[in-house]
């Protein structure tokens, strides 16, 4: 049976994209009768003749890290400790972003709740994900806040989200270019962020929901004015888990296909790191079991202990001119197994110029002992959807090693030890840059 949350998020999205093309003559009719927030900010602007006067009607985002407000009890995310994490996709042929919300508290479990697979801003796209959460604990909404955060382009000076103004921020925590706002919403259940110039009627919630909030976002630009945009559905999976956002885009596949490969033994041995899926195999097709040719290949020497299990390489690289902001793009992907633990392990490229010296990893701080190594710590997750994490539950956390103008990196396992030691084991066999098109990545 299907997950009555995924049937209100497809919902949603329906609702959000016929909102975002209105007919002509309500669209109008709209502009002519604009909301009442939105024609107090333009009047202070008219009036002061300036785009100051919008920064004072605007209130200032909570942290990209912080504590959650509110008296501490069982039912209630208040006290836990919350970090908001985007880090780079790492499946080949891919680019753009992921980002999660990890809540730690020290007498408690960790909650992990992902925003979805995002891909990257752009001048249409300004608004490319969001979250709240987690999913895993909607108990914690009966008496508290949820943490809810939106992920922009360098062009969005604020966000109205629901009934809130929220000036946007930069952070080390995000791309290079990129900005973000959080806000504290008072909410009694799961918090659905969608696109729209208002309000979105959507149908009945399936049976067994209730106190669902649904919030529409707004980009608006440092003038006040909302910042036009195309609506896109939102991925159909992610390697980061569920999403309770429908901002996230998705744009046509113009990037190279992946050449899938899985070891022999692979489904029989070993389990993937989470949101990642084993490679089909079925009557009448089996994938090669070695990697197949591609522009980037990864080699391994001095850990025998370490299992190559399936991956992905690409024929080409396509590059991403119309990103804004920072964008990484992934040419190679493989999925390992170190005594028990899954290990994803990719070659991360500069996605506008393949070659060129790529930014730093957000948030990632370097790695003592380890010359040009740093670590995005990124919480645990469960072995399975029906067991709590615990201290030997996966990591999702991702290290990566400057390799020339790229970025080596190795995502999961059982933590940062292990994750230096693959690493120091890997290493890029080749990496082809002439074989670029003008064409752009998938995201």
């Amino acid at each position: 049976m299907k997950d009555p949350f995924d049937i209100l998020r497809a919902e949603l999205v329906s609702a959000a994209d016929r909102a975002a093309l209105p007919a002509p003559r309500k669209r109008w009719r709209w502009l002519r009768r604009p909301s009442r927030p939105v024609a107090v900010l333009l009047a202070a602007l008219v009036i002061a003749g300036a785009a100051a006067a919008a920064v004072l009607s605007l209130s200032s985002s909570q942290p990209l890290a912080g504590r959650v407000p509110g008296a501490i009890t069982s039912a209630s995310l208040a006290g836990y400790r919350y970090t908001i994490a985007v880090f780079p996709q790492v499946g080949a042929g891919t680019a753009g972003w992921e980002s999660l919300i990890v809540y730690t508290r020290p007498d408690a479990a960790d909650l992990v709740q992902g925003g979805g697979t995002l891909g990257y801003p752009t001048a249409t796209g300004p608004v490319f994900g969001g979250g709240t959460g987690p999913d895993s604990c909607p108990v914690c909404y009966a008496r508290g806040n949820a943490v809810t955060y939106v992920l922009t382009g360098p062009q969005v000076f604020a966000v109205r989200i629901g009934s809130h103004t929220i000036r946007t921020v930069t952070s080390r925590a995000l791309p290079i270019g990129d900005r973000a706002a959080v806000v504290f919403i008072p909410a009694k259940g799961r918090v659905f962020l969608i696109p729209g110039d208002g309000p979105v009627s959507v149908g009945k919630h399936p049976p067994g929901m209730k106190n669902v909030l649904v919030l529409a976002v707004v980009p608006l630009a440092r003038s006040g004015q909302v910042i036009p945009r195309h609506f896109m559905p939102s991925p159909a999976s992610s390697s980061s888990g569920s999403s309770s956002s429908g901002l996230n885009s998705a744009s046509p596949v113009d990037g190279p296909p992946p050449l899938t490969w899985m070891a022999p033994d692979a489904v029989s041995r070993w389990w993937p790191l989470w949101g990642f899926t084993v490679p089909y195999q079925g009557p009448g097709y089996h994938a090669p079991t070695r990697p197949r040719p591609g522009v980037c290949e990864l080699a391994q020497h001095g850990l025998p202990a370490l299992h190559a299990q399936f991956g992905h390489t690409i024929a080409w690289i396509s590059p991403v001119p119309d990103a804004l902001g920072e964008v990484f793009l992934s040419c190679v992907d493989t999925e390992y197994y170190l005594h028990g633990w899954p290990l994803q392990a990719g070659v991360l490229l500069d996605g506008h110029r393949p070659g060129q010296v790529l930014g730093p990893i957000p948030g990632a701080r370097p790695v003592p002992g380890q010359p040009d190594m740093v670590d995005l710590p990124l919480g645990r997750f469960p072995r399975t959807y029906d067991t709590p994490v615990s201290a030997d539950s996966p990591q999702f956390s991702l290290t990566a090693k400057r390799v020339g103008n790229a970025w080596l990196v190795v995502q999961g396992g059982s933590g940062l030890a292990q994750r230096v030691q693959v690493l120091n084991a890997l290493r890029i066999n080749k990496l082809d840059l002439h074989h670029l098109t003008s064409g752009h990545a998938t995201h």
